[in-house]
């Protein structure tokens, strides 16, 4: 057989170092040779002795040959990162306008003093009071009883023409079948037999006098239907009711208008203006010329004001003994 000469040196080289490995003390952990120049070649004769297949230490190629005692490097785990949290959605912006603000309301005018009121406005004025004065005195009869027993209850006046007025510039005059001129004037016009009557006021009364101010229209009125209820108390027999026509009627009159209004201001179903006291004082000062008849201003102004103090009918009636 034809050996060649290059081939067969090497296979006598491998063969020679196969039997030195063969031979070595064992070293453990290292490496004595490259472990690839005992792997066979692909070539090589097959009648070449087969190598030891459990050498006394064998490393794998791929670990490197570096001291074993070094660790070996670690890799760090991966760093987790907490995620960020998702912004807040915005709001897109509106097209839409802002509105508009509403107009400032403009201030309520202030009132024409009362001495430019107009017949309507003495008309208006009039209409309340009498209103304000039914109110009072059909709540003060409620649950009263007369001398007989039976229970009273209030009838209200009737009213000159529906509501009381009587213009005395168009010739027209309320008549109470007295003989007397009610020109410029108000009154009560009943008696006591029946406790019945009617209450007028003309028209031009109120004008002549408003300077003295609103509140003399529900004054006037509060006096007259206060003789309406006179007559009605004499007829039920009423101990400490006057209807006698004596200064001391009128000024009873007084204190009942007077507590009128004074209850129907405190159960605020009535107004009265910042300047009222004044107008009561200057009301009773215009109207106390008549000392004899209806009482001098300062009898006039403590009837009125004990009855706007008190609120209550009582206080109002006199004690037959003084």
């Amino acid at each position: 057989m034809r050996i060649d000469r290059r081939r067969g040196i090497a296979v006598v080289a491998a063969a020679a170092l196969v039997g030195l490995a063969g031979c070595a003390a064992p070293t453990a952990g290292t490496a004595v040779m490259d472990p690839a120049a005992t792997r066979p070649s692909a070539s090589s004769d097959p009648t070449s002795p087969t190598p030891d297949p459990t050498p006394a230490a064998y490393v794998p190629a791929t670990q490197p040959t570096t001291d074993p005692t070094t660790p070996p490097p670690t890799t760090p785990p991966p760093t987790t990162v907490a995620a960020e949290p998702a912004p807040a959605p915005v709001a897109a912006p509106t097209t839409e306008a802002a509105p508009e603000p509403a107009p400032a309301a403009e201030p309520a005018p202030e009132p024409a003093p009362w001495s430019e009121a107009s017949d309507d406005d003495i008309r208006g004025a009039a209409a309340a009071a009498v209103a304000v004065t039914q109110r009072f005195w059909a709540e003060s009869f409620a649950g009263r009883v007369g001398a007989d027993g039976s229970p009273e209850a209030w009838s209200a006046p009737e009213l000159w023409n529906g509501d009381g007025f009587y213009d005395s510039d168009t010739g027209s005059v309320a008549d109470c079948g007295d003989g007397k001129n009610y020109t410029a004037n108000a009154f009560f016009c009943g008696n006591s037999t029946d406790g019945t009557g009617f209450l007028a006021w003309d028209l031009q009364f109120f004008h002549q006098h408003q300077d003295l101010g609103r509140t003399m229209v529900f004054m006037v009125i509060a006096h007259e239907t206060g003789h309406a209820v006179q007559a009605r108390l004499v007829h039920d027999g009423v101990d400490g009711a006057l209807f006698d026509g004596s200064k001391r009627y009128e000024l009873q009159a007084d204190c009942f208008g007077g507590a009128a209004l004074g209850k129907a201001v405190r159960d605020g179903y009535l107004t009265l203006p910042a300047t009222a006291q004044d107008e009561m004082v200057a009301m009773t000062t215009a109207f106390g010329g008549d000392p004899a008849g209806h009482g001098d201003p300062d009898e006039r102004d403590a009837s009125f004001q004990r009855g706007f103090a008190s609120g209550d009918m009582n206080t109002c009636l006199i004690d037959p003994a003084s």
